[in-house]
């Protein structure tokens, strides 16, 4: 398999349909114009080879050396050159940017996206999906953190009042909370990065052998990225309620009422600013994540109010039920706020879910 060779002068390199069709073999002479070749080799695959509808003929490839004693090429000949340039996206972008006012109207910039429509609806496809796939998994994830903090703070209302009573400050209460979260968050990125290199080198094995070009290597740089972005939102999410959590009254030993402490909502407020910063930093696609942010305050509306009625049709049914029964469903009642945030978080998770799927 010839990947990085040419035709040699007095060669040429056909496909295999042409060979079929005029019953001919490699070493075997073709005539193209006025000069005689010799069948060196089969064209297989050409990765770069844009799509046309109307190129019916087999492809041919001479050396350019060849080309003008063929005389196919004159007055009224249809030719086109093409200079292909491979690099880093970056880079390409840089020069199709410097390159695009200084050529002509008889020169033509394409990319692969240009050449092939079907390719181009395919990875505008993929590139949606999974800009939707990052929404759903960062919002779902923002979600669960902020439920989970709620609850972890009710646990820890009595630990952090002994905490005061025995003279720690509360700067002092929240450095050692954030240490145990931030090692936390970091024992999760590490097996997440440990996971997902496995994850990737596995999926390449596998994929190498369907493919002709080398894919690429592992990456850390989006991993990091990704490292990063988790610790601003767990930070996000976490910050306001440990700050609650750590200006927790002394007298809560005594009393030992922690449903007192109020659990105001506007402690989610800085988690969403930064939820929706890294959102649009991320898919830089301000329809999609419009769209996701409209559908995420429909749904959770919708469940919300499908939550209450909920809750009423329990407590009327409730009264007709056994003692354990009631008990439960006073207990909902009497817990509403807890019960429509659980209830709503998992009806958006399984809406997710089916999004994707």
């Amino acid at each position: 398999m010839l990947k990085h060779a040419i035709p040699q002068a007095g060669t040429v390199w056909v496909e295999n349909n042409l060979l079929r069709k005029l019953g001919l073999e490699i070493g075997d002479s073709v005539t193209l114009g006025k000069s005689e070749f010799r069948l060196a080799a089969v064209i297989e695959q050409e990765p770069d080879r844009g799509g046309n509808l109307f190129a019916l003929a087999p492809r041919v490839m001479m050396n350019q050396k060849d080309l003008a004693a063929t005389e196919l090429v004159g007055e009224g000949s249809r030719v086109r050159h093409r200079l292909m340039i491979a690099g880093d996206d970056k880079m390409l972008q840089a020069y199709r940017i410097w390159l695009d006012d200084k050529l002509g109207k008889h020169y033509q910039l394409q990319s692969v996206r240009d050449s092939r429509p079907e390719v181009n609806a395919s990875l505008d496809r993929a590139e949606r999906f999974l800009s939707l796939s990052l929404v759903v998994t960062i919002v779902l994830a923002s979600l669960a953190t902020w439920v989970a903090m709620q609850t972890w703070v009710k646990k820890r209302l009595i630990h952090a009042a002994v905490l005061r009573t025995i003279g720690l400050t509360r700067y002092q209460i929240l450095r050692i909370y954030l240490s145990q979260l931030f090692i936390l968050v970091v024992l999760a990125c590490t097996s997440a990065m440990l996971l997902s290199w496995m994850l990737q080198n596995l999926f390449v094995g596998v994929m190498q052998n369907y493919m002709a070009a080398a894919l690429p290597a592992a990456n850390i740089k989006p991993a990091l990225v990704a490292s990063v972005l988790g610790l601003l939102l767990v930070m996000a999410f976490a910050l306001p309620v440990y700050w609650r959590l750590v200006s927790v009254s002394p007298m809560l030993v005594l009393r030992s009422m922690p449903d007192e402490i109020d659990y105001s909502n506007w402690s989610l407020l800085l988690g969403v600013g930064a939820l929706m910063g890294v959102l649009g930093w991320l898919t830089a696609d301000i329809n999609l994540l419009g769209i996701t942010l409209l559908g995420l305050v429909g749904s959770l509306l919708i469940l919300i109010l499908l939550s209450l009625l909920l809750l009423v049709l329990l407590k009327q049914v409730g009264k007709r039920l056994p003692v354990g029964y009631r008990l439960g469903i006073h207990a909902l009642v009497r817990h509403r706020r807890e019960t429509l945030m659980s209830i709503s978080v998992f009806g958006l998770s399984f809406i997710f879910v089916i999004l994707l799927t």
